[in-house]
């Protein structure tokens, strides 16, 4: 034996082994490291999936309430446009009527008005008859 001992083949065949399951359990590492990677992504896209399919459903949601609260909204306005109507409705009618009723008011007092006119004059053309036939006696007397 030229200077080689037990004891270096025993190392030589020992690091051999030892790069051998280095290699091993580094290729068995890499393999479990891609096949997690791969369980992730496909965690990961399924739970995007479900986040979009989530977000759908509320942006459906959340428009479908939009869609009914503005329809809520127009039929509020068109009810309130409708009593505002009415109201104005009432409230030309109730004009009209207040003012038929001052004309007949104004009309009442220019007929009362009248007759207290007629009556003053009918007391006066009276009197002055009265005053006129007086006067007449009063002459006759004096002239016979």
């Amino acid at each position: 034996m030229h200077g080689v001992s037990m004891s270096d083949i025993s190392q030589v065949q020992m690091q051999r082994f030892k790069d051998t399951e280095m290699k091993r359990a580094s290729n068995e590492l890499n393999t479990q490291k891609d096949v997690n990677n791969r369980e992730y992504k496909k965690i990961v896209n399924t739970n995007e999936g479900v986040i979009n399919d989530l977000r759908k459903g509320y942006d459906t949601q959340v428009d479908g309430l939009k869609n009914e609260l503005e329809q809520k909204l127009l039929n509020a306005r068109g009810h309130h446009d409708e009593v505002i109507k009415g109201e104005e409705e009432r409230m030309a009618q109730e004009l009209v009527n207040l003012k038929r009723k001052h004309i007949d008011q104004v009309q009442e007092i220019k007929t009362a008005q009248q007759g207290q006119i007629d009556d003053l004059n009918i007391s006066h053309k009276n009197t002055l008859d009265n005053a006129r036939q007086k006067f007449l006696k009063s002459k006759a007397k004096w002239e016979t």
